[in-house]
């Protein structure tokens, strides 16, 4: 029997909305390391910038996980429907922290532009950014599905609204993946692309 289902075999929803979480948490953290790494050894602004967009999904993924515990919890007092509505909370707090990663990330991106606007020259980011990019869109692109698909059946807001920010990962991957391979492959007048491909992640998040 799935470890997810209870002893009739069917499916326990806060065991499963905690497995799916840890599993996106995993798959965040090495996303996140391997593209901070990346995009500082290879001097991408714009896969730092995916990295740390990575990094943040930790911090929701804990957001989501909290929301699902608490809403476990029976009717009380103050609460005499139980606190089922805490789950949709921690949906709307995971878009409040996907603002304020947005505009960090935009913030960076513009400074990168001004540095080439200024005639100042930009350093070229190896492929080594390029291939961790193209890594990272299908793997969360597939961390989009499956836990959209949980979200789902489980009929969780809080999972779905997770679910929508892998997407928007993998989106971010391919902004940047565009944007280094510009930056790489095009010679110094198309450097700017790697802080433009920056600016591109805020907007899509």
């Amino acid at each position: 029997m799935p470890f997810n289902c209870d002893e009739r075999g069917v499916v326990n929803r806060p065991i499963r909305a905690t497995h799916v979480t840890l599993t996106a948490a995993a798959v965040n953290l090495t996303l996140s390391l391997g593209k901070l790494a990346a995009g500082a050894i290879s001097g991408s602004a714009a896969l730092v910038a995916d990295g740390v967009h990575s990094l943040s999904d930790l911090v929701t993924d804990a957001v989501v996980l909290a929301g699902v515990r608490c809403s476990r919890r029976p009717a009380d007092e103050s609460h005499n429907y139980g606190h089922g509505k805490v789950e949709t909370l921690a949906s709307v707090a995971v878009g409040g922290i996907l603002a304020v990663v947005a505009l960090g990330i935009m913030v960076d991106g513009v400074q990168g532009i001004l540095t080439a606007a200024r005639g100042e020259p930009l350093a070229a980011p190896s492929l080594a950014a390029l291939v961790v990019a193209l890594v990272s869109i299908a793997a969360k692109e597939a961390l989009f599905r499956y836990t959209r698909a949980a979200g789902r059946q489980l009929d969780s807001p809080a999972l779905l609204a997770n679910a929508w920010h892998q997407r928007s990962d993998a989106l971010s991957s391919a902004a940047v993946a565009a944007g280094v391979a510009g930056a790489t492959l095009g010679g110094e007048s198309w450097r700017v692309l790697d802080p433009l491909a920056a600016a591109v992640v805020a907007l899509l998040i």
